[in-house]
């Protein structure tokens, strides 16, 4: 099991260098602060290192941060037409299209849920792994806030971003704030959830 994690925790962290890399390398810096780009790096090496505290905290996280993109890019990939009124994953057919590596790099967003899951399941559920997950929401936010344009809005940290019209219900900091907090109290039901379902390690 242990050279089966190993193996499994390689091929993604080559997937997620490489992911991180391009991103880089063909768009703004910033781009990079994306909590999607910084996850399937953070399993990856959870799987290397089998930390049950990390692959824990990632498999919360990740159904609060892609469960969202999934569901949209699934529903544009059938129907031609995203879930939600916002362009979540339009980029990844007129932008990049299905001739494109990027296409397919990008694809890791489908992954990283039922890979966490997976590894959750195998290392069982870290009974504070809730509070890694919020520190991964103060970081990622705080680094959108400050060194990202608002106009890129990364992880949604300027105004609520499912939706065209971006409604702003309340002004900064206030909103940064109260998303913030909003990740955290979503992951404590979810960390219970998760700690009754993968009691123990396999």
């Amino acid at each position: 099991m242990k050279n089966h994690f190993r193996i499994i925790g390689a091929i993604a962290l080559v997937w997620a260098i490489l992911d991180i890399v391009l991103t880089i390398k063909q768009e703004p810096y910033y781009v990079a602060f994306w909590f999607s780009n910084s996850i399937f790096l953070l399993l990856s090496l959870g799987f290397l290192f089998r930390n049950r505290l990390i692959v824990s905290s990632i498999a919360i996280a990740s159904v609060i941060t892609e469960t969202g993109w999934v569901l949209d890019f699934l529903t544009r990939l059938i129907t031609t037409k995203g879930l939600f009124s916002a362009p979540i994953t339009e980029y990844m057919f007129t932008g990049f299209g299905f001739a494109s590596a990027r296409f397919y790099i990008e694809l890791n967003h489908l992954i990283v849920i039922p890979l966490a899951l997976y590894g959750t399941y195998q290392l069982g559920m870290h009974k504070r792994a809730y509070f890694l997950c919020l520190g991964y929401s103060f970081f990622f936010n705080l680094l959108s806030y400050f060194f990202a344009p608002t106009e890129y809005n990364i992880n949604c940290a300027h105004y609520f971003c499912f939706f065209a019209t971006n409604p702003q219900w309340l002004a900064q900091p206030y909103y940064l704030i109260v998303w913030i907090f909003a990740v955290g109290l979503i992951a404590v039901p979810l960390n219970y959830l998760f700690c009754r379902l993968f009691s123990g390690e396999k």
